[in-house]
């Protein structure tokens, strides 16, 4: 009677526990069933190392760590394991797809309806609340007088005065980030840090500031004097950072993004995102002071961001949005097809 060969037994084995690694690693991929708006997403897979966004489509599989970007008003759902299907999860964000899931488990937990029959066609639960029929009118509330309050551009002058005035106890309040100096990779070390400055504005008690004179500023609004903090942290941290207004004079933060203008794929496939709005560039001149040189004193109403061949971000701050909304909306990039 032939024995046994152990050696040939332990190898069977192993070969079935590659292939169910195999299987578990193909199960984890998640499947995307629906998109609204221009969803972008960030592989991590890439073999050649040159990862560039590109926009996200209907079936395509995603692992845990590709970095997905929804728009303000862009909708996304999919398939954990490509089997358990999940709610719809809402625009304005940027996360890893591990987030995503656990967001969507988290709302499903909540009781949140899932359309099960859903096959190839979008479903009410998933389609914009605006594309939902409904005969009742929003009743408009009441907004502060100084909300939308228009900036002249002489105030405008005064704010960028103001960029080198952040007040010390709000410097106490930031401990210094640690960055990852990687600049071949998103995000790169400024935007990685206009990303977690931007929260931690939105939790700081703002107060009106002085101007050189001892006056109060321009600043009325609270949106306004948080915009104006985010501007001078940003300034703070060496990022060269200008002021710009919108074309219903709204507050705009612009700040170099540390790419140039070749490495625009790395920063989204969305043009409008990774350029300045059409009314901004218009009349861009040199940034004073951030380039190395001494800056002038004479006062212009013109913005000083230095166009070089840097990719420069607007964000439009608002305690009530996150930084996806805030660079969608100054980059008037609504991100709907």
């Amino acid at each position: 009677m032939m024995k046994s060969n152990p050696l040939k037994h332990y190898t069977t084995i192993a070969r079935w526990i590659c292939l169910l690694l195999m299987a578990c690693q193909v199960e984890a991929a998640h499947r995307i069933l629906f998109t609204f708006g221009k969803v972008e997403i960030l592989k991590t897979d890439s073999q050649d190392g040159n990862q560039v966004w590109t926009f996200l489509t209907k079936k395509e599989l995603v692992n845990d760590n590709d970095l997905i970007r929804i728009p303000p008003r862009g909708l996304l759902r999919l398939k954990r394991n490509d089997q358990e299907l999940l709610p719809t999860l809402p625009g304005g964000q940027e996360n890893k797809v591990s987030n995503l899931i656990q967001a969507g488990l988290a709302r499903k937990k909540q009781g949140r309806y899932v359309n099960q029959n859903l096959n190839e066609q979008p479903a009410i639960d998933v389609l914009p609340l605006e594309s939902k029929p409904t005969g009742v009118r929003s009743k408009s509330r009441p907004m502060p007088p100084d909300m939308y309050r228009r900036i002249s551009d002489a105030e405008l002058v005064q704010f960028r005065r103001q960029l080198d005035a952040l007040p010390d106890h709000i410097v106490a309040q930031f401990p210094a980030p640690k960055v990852d100096n990687q600049t071949n990779r998103y995000p790169s070390t400024n935007i990685y840090l206009a990303q977690i400055l931007y929260p931690f504005c939105t939790q700081i008690a703002s107060r009106p500031q002085p101007t050189d004179a001892g006056r109060s500023g321009p600043v009325t609004s609270a949106d306004q004097r948080l915009g104006l903090l985010y501007a001078q942290l940003l300034h703070h941290f060496k990022i060269p950072t200008d002021l710009a207004l919108n074309k219903s004079g709204d507050l705009l933060v612009l700040f170099n993004s540390g790419m140039i203008a070749s490495e625009a794929e790395r920063l989204s496939a969305n043009t409008s995102l990774s350029r300045l709005p059409g009314f901004v560039t218009s009349t861009l001149v040199s940034r004073l002071g951030n380039d190395g040189n001494k800056a002038d004193q004479g006062e212009t109403n013109q913005l000083r961001v230095s166009e070089g061949n840097q990719i420069w971000l607007a964000i439009q701050f608002s305690p009530k949005w996150n930084f996806t909304t805030a660079w969608y909306t100054a980059s008037e990039a609504n991100g709907n097809h």
